[in-house]
């Protein structure tokens, strides 16, 4: 739905003594903007709802290769130098790299 609560899909009902449901997995987003919760009893649903919007993300599938690195630093137990990587073909997913 969006933040109206146009093109609302049904997700479920809970119980009054619920605070949460679960989407499954796969649910389909379509063009929907926000999840909605409504309070409803045997008269019907309440006029008004709220809304929270869609923070639809994903973990990048995809990883660097050709890593490589010389430690430059001629001390003992102390590292120094660069560290080389060649990027993924894809990097629709990737906002950033971390390096441990």
């Amino acid at each position: 739905a969006d933040s109206a609560g146009a093109a609302r899909g049904l997700q479920g009902r809970a119980p009054a003594a619920a605070t949460a449901l679960t989407i499954p997995p796969g649910t389909e987003l379509g063009n929907r903007t926000h999840v909605l919760v409504f309070t409803e009893n045997a008269m019907g649903e309440a006029a008004a709802g709220v809304a929270a919007a869609v923070a639809d993300r994903v973990l990048p599938d995809v990883a660097v290769d050709g890593l490589s690195f010389i430690d430059q630093d001629l001390g003992t137990g102390e590292l120094g130098g660069r560290v080389e990587w060649r990027e993924p073909a894809d990097r629709a997913s990737v906002e950033r790299y971390v390096l441990y």
